[in-house]
């Protein structure tokens, strides 16, 4: 093959600058078409604006815009991950949905501005709850859910479900407005078996469904002593949930 028929060659590097700092460039590589002293030429172009572009599109696709959260598509890939974990370990997760309380009264009292600030405010809070390894994630509306992963003892989850009540106690404030929190909570386990994601929260939005008819602030939650098993004995206790939530 004759020089000047080469393709070029594009490929991506660091460069890095006098102070030490680096910036990302893409190189193209072409060989010059003279067949006398044929010669590499190198260009490198910045292409931080570009590499800037990708990760607000990845952040897009992977984290809510008002809560920044993980979003409803991430957390179900997420989510299948973690089953098929479990299916491998043999050690549970555990599923909690959490809804806000009167967030459509709030949004249409206030407006979406103000409902959207109680949304990342609630986020923030919700946050806070949880292990560092915890998946939080917004599902939409006033949808939450947290994913707790290796977690064998279902009395973990009233303790979890009481420091969430506990966080939403102080009012949100909005210039002269003070809001009142509070969260409907209801949580599964999964332990293994052939159960998909879908079919998992489903049983999760049920049990916060249960818990939201209930009245605000309440919880439905495994109860006490049972092991994890993908649903048995997954039973609506409103007595056991008020009595957690302290009404």
């Amino acid at each position: 093959m004759a020089h000047g028929d080469l393709a070029p060659l594009s490929f991506e590097a660091v460069h890095v600058r006098k102070d030490g700092s680096t910036y990302p460039v893409e190189v193209r590589a072409t060989v010059s078409s003279s067949l006398v002293s044929p010669q590499v030429i190198l260009l490198a172009n910045d292409i931080s604006e570009r590499k800037l572009s990708e990760e607000r599109l990845g952040d897009l696709a992977t984290y809510d815009s008002v809560t920044q959260l993980t979003n409803r598509r991430s957390f179900e890939t997420r989510l299948v991950r973690a089953m098929q974990s479990v299916r491998c370990s043999g050690k549970s997760l555990a599923l909690v949905m959490i809804e806000i309380d009167r967030l459509t009264d709030i949004r249409h009292a206030y407006g979406k501005e103000l409902a959207d600030n109680v949304l990342a405010d609630f986020a923030a809070r919700l946050k806070g709850c949880t292990r560092a390894h915890d998946v939080v994630a917004h599902l939409g509306g006033d949808e939450f859910v947290i994913l707790a992963e290796n977690v064998d003892d279902v009395n973990a989850m009233p303790s979890l479900a009481a420091r969430i009540h506990r966080k939403m106690e102080p009012c949100f404030l909005w210039e002269q407005c003070r809001i009142p929190l509070s969260a409907s909570i209801g949580a599964v386990y999964f332990s293994g078996g052939t159960e998909c994601a879908d079919a998992l929260l489903a049983r999760g939005a049920d049990a916060v469904n249960i818990a939201v008819l209930n009245g605000t602030r309440q919880q439905i939650l495994p109860m006490p002593g049972l092991s994890a098993s993908g649903g048995k004995g997954m039973q609506a206790m409103p007595a056991y949930a008020a009595a957690l939530s302290g009404r």
